[in-house]
């Protein structure tokens, strides 16, 4: 007799929220950074942290079982895995993207999902789309370990384009942290690049540039994408994690002012999560959807055949998707297709 599969992996699931949490406060309390230098107790890590003795073994056990610390009789030391990623000031830290994925506003949309679900988009008064959003202002300062990759990703698959067309202009849309155009500048040295995003997004992304060498080829522009003049035109135009927040019907309002602005022969690359097209093969991709549901009204993930679609209606050709391992997310690249004449 066959026996049914236990519950264990079901619980697991319900329960993941509180590994969030447990990872996050460690973060937040600093103590990774307080197991820096090697074995402690728990009364010398609470010290560090400001927190007692008995509340902080509580959490070290629980950041032990978790895998990111080992412990040695009553002491503890980093995992290496924590001691690459979770360290403040190493060149591998990413605890700043707790900041982002704990913000308590993303933890108060996805604890009212079920009625985001019966609702059919968001249900709480301030989300994604409003006016002034501070978790945008956070999304700028701290996402930079999110992007780097991303950012260095995208500079590779423009090397031969630019090549060709090294004193390219470049848009960044919807810039954030500013890091995909000043990585683009850096790398590409006769390229000028236009950073846009909202003016109260924007201090980040300011601050960086005035830090860089490239300042002088960068323009920062603020502006609605929607109804600003955008400028250009752009030998390259890149759209990391936009298209997500809309409805079909907004992103290809969206593509066509993208095409507009774009040179023939130029280049749009989307950085996004992009499912599969039975939308249930890329974890990632399909919970980023539900992220979606609970974050914004008509938010949603696109397949590769709804990018096409969309690509076509802003003027530009099939894209070409890239998929590096390294990454959750996918790239789309697309040729912004030769303006017709009046006498076609």
């Amino acid at each position: 007799m066959t026996m049914p599969p236990g519950p264990g992996p079901i619980l697991n699931l319900l329960q993941a929220f509180q590994s969030s949490a447990i990872v996050n406060s460690a973060i937040e309390l600093g103590a990774f950074a307080a197991l820096e230098n090697g074995l402690k107790s728990a009364a010398q890590v609470g010290k560090a942290v400001g927190a007692p003795e008995r509340s902080t073994a509580i959490l070290l056990d629980a950041v032990t079982a978790l895998g990111l610390l080992q412990k040695e009789g009553r002491k503890y030391r980093l995992s290496p895995l924590a001691d690459a990623h979770l360290v403040p000031g190493r060149g591998g830290y990413i605890g700043d993207a707790a900041r982002i994925v704990c913000d308590p506003v993303i933890w108060d949309a996805m604890g009212r999902f079920t009625q985001a679900v019966r609702h059919g988009g968001t249900v709480l008064h301030n989300h994604a789309e409003s006016a002034g959003q501070k978790f945008w202002d956070c999304f700028a300062q701290h996402s930079s370990a999110l992007a780097a990759p991303s950012a260095e990703y995208v500079a590779a698959l423009l090397g031969r384009f630019m090549e060709e067309r090294p004193h390219s202009r470049i848009l960044d849309l919807a810039c954030g942290s500013g890091l995909y155009g000043l990585t683009l500048a850096r790398r590409f040295h006769h390229a000028r690049v236009t950073l846009l995003d909202r003016a109260n997004v924007l201090s980040p992304a300011r601050r960086r540039t005035k830090e860089t060498a490239v300042h002088e080829r960068i323009e920062v522009l603020a502006a609605d994408m929607f109804d600003a003049d955008l400028g250009g035109p752009y030998d390259i135009v890149v759209a990391s994690h936009v298209f997500h927040h809309f409805n079909a019907r907004t992103c290809e309002q969206l593509l066509r002012r993208l095409g507009k602005v774009t040179s023939p022969g130029g280049r749009l690359i989307v950085h996004d999560y992009v499912p599969d097209e039975t939308r249930t093969a890329n974890a990632p991709a399909a919970l980023f959807a539900a992220l979606m549901l609970a974050w914004t009204r008509e938010g949603n993930t696109y397949t590769y055949s709804e990018y096409t679609k969309l690509f076509a209606k802003g003027g530009f050709l099939a894209p070409v998707m890239h998929a590096p391992p390294h990454l959750t997310t996918q790239f789309l690249v697309g040729e912004r297709k030769p303006r017709r004449s009046r006498l076609e």
